[in-house]
């Protein structure tokens, strides 16, 4: 199943894992940073979300961000 991040930041650590993950059990992955800034970028994130049926996880709303993550949070087309 292909999997697309988008995230306002990507760490170069967390990209070599994901990669390596990716190529470990062979499916399609991209990583993209979210386009916009500011609210901009909110209101972007939220737009793409409604759309694809995906879940937004932001910092300053979902207390304990990785905490309760699971693969609900995934959009598997």
């Amino acid at each position: 199943v292909p999997l697309v991040v988008v995230a306002e930041a990507i760490e170069s650590d967390t990209l070599q894992t994901l990669m390596a993950a990716a190529a470990q059990k062979g499916f399609p992955v991209v990583a993209i940073r979210a386009p916009g800034f500011g609210a901009d970028r909110r209101d972007l994130m939220m737009d793409m979300a409604a759309f694809t049926g995906a879940v937004v996880r932001r910092p300053e709303t979902d207390e304990g961000l990785f905490e309760n993550f699971s693969v609900k949070y995934f959009l598997i087309l």
